[in-house]
């Protein structure tokens, strides 16, 4: 129990991690418009309404892959400028 409501034990576990991978790849090789959203959620193991209950509509669900993209190219950015420079401030 987690406040005042009751947590299954499938949400308690759940990771959006294998939903954002899927929605990368399908955003990136169609597009939004083109992108289906019970398609990217087979592609993550899960239904459609799981989605759906973590992001309210297919443009929340797109900004969160979107975010997610840009946190790995900041990460390797960060990681090869590091590299390069042999400079600890730039390590993630």
């Amino acid at each position: 129990k987690f406040g005042e409501h009751y947590v299954s034990l499938a949400d308690y576990f759940f990771s959006d991690k294998a939903l954002i991978d899927a929605g990368i790849r399908e955003f990136a090789r169609c597009g939004y418009d083109g992108a289906n959203t019970n398609k990217i959620a087979r592609m993550a193991g899960v239904s459609a309404g799981v989605l759906f209950k973590y992001y309210t509509d297919k443009e929340g669900f797109f900004l969160a892959c979107l975010e997610r993209s840009m946190d790995m190219l900041r990460e390797v950015l960060t990681d090869s400028t590091a590299a390069e420079t042999g400079r600890e401030e730039y390590a993630v």
